[in-house]
């Protein structure tokens, strides 16, 4: 079960990118557009799509790295151990 912070940051994402985006109104897609790719960190907009990838792409790498963790998926490189999986997962948690 996703924690509900990640569910509103993906909503959020979901929303900026099929609503704003590509809306037919001319004035929200402007806003949008250039508040995500031009003023990204001045724009609330572009703050809120840059911060909530960040989330999700951070939420993305530590379901992974637990399903590594508990044998569901396996890694290529065989030089990476349980314990470093283990040491990346902690250090994405607390950071």
């Amino acid at each position: 079960m996703l924690a509900l912070f990640d569910v509103f940051s993906k909503r959020s994402l979901n929303f900026i990118n099929r609503r704003c985006l590509v809306s037919d109104n001319a004035v929200v897609s402007f806003v949008a557009r250039h508040g995500v790719f031009h003023s990204r960190m001045f724009s609330c907009i572009g703050r809120n799509f840059q911060f909530c990838c960040n989330v999700q792409c951070c939420a993305d790498i530590i379901r992974e790295l637990v399903m590594v963790r508990e044998g569901l998926l396996v890694l290529s490189d065989s030089r990476i151990s349980k314990d470093d999986v283990c040491a990346a997962i902690e250090h994405l948690c607390v950071e």
